[in-house]
């Protein structure tokens, strides 16, 4: 989902295989970003564009990997996980399959049988 063109006002919405959801914003990576996804402590990505020519690009997310348990300070874990790790209701358990822009939000649609709106 979005509005691709020559311009740098140009974004795309994706879903994936990872249950997340990415903004991506050709103009300036810096405000691309992760809206969605089943880890409370994962790291968050970097995107970085990189221009070939004045008709390519290419746009990169970077995902460092979850880091485990004994990894992460104590004191940052969330509650939750250091009770015992459940999924929040808000995110997809499964691929996402499709994404429909539509009046006040997202659509978001997985192959876990869930349509979410997101505002």
């Amino acid at each position: 989902v979005g509005s691709i063109g020559a311009s740098d006002q140009s974004f795309l919405i994706t879903g994936g295989s990872d249950c997340r959801i990415r903004f991506w914003d050709f103009g300036m990576p810096s405000k691309c970003y992760v809206s969605t996804g089943p880890e409370t402590i994962q790291p968050r990505p970097t995107f970085e564009r990189i221009d070939y020519n004045q008709y390519s690009r290419l746009m990169i997310c970077r995902q460092p990997p979850t880091p485990s348990l004994k990894e992460v300070d104590s004191s940052k874990i969330p509650r939750k996980l250091v009770q015992g790790t459940k999924r929040a209701e808000k995110i997809h358990e499964d691929a996402i399959t499709d994404l429909k822009v539509v009046r006040g939000g997202l659509l978001s649609c997985s192959r876990d049988c869930t349509v979410k709106m997101w505002r």
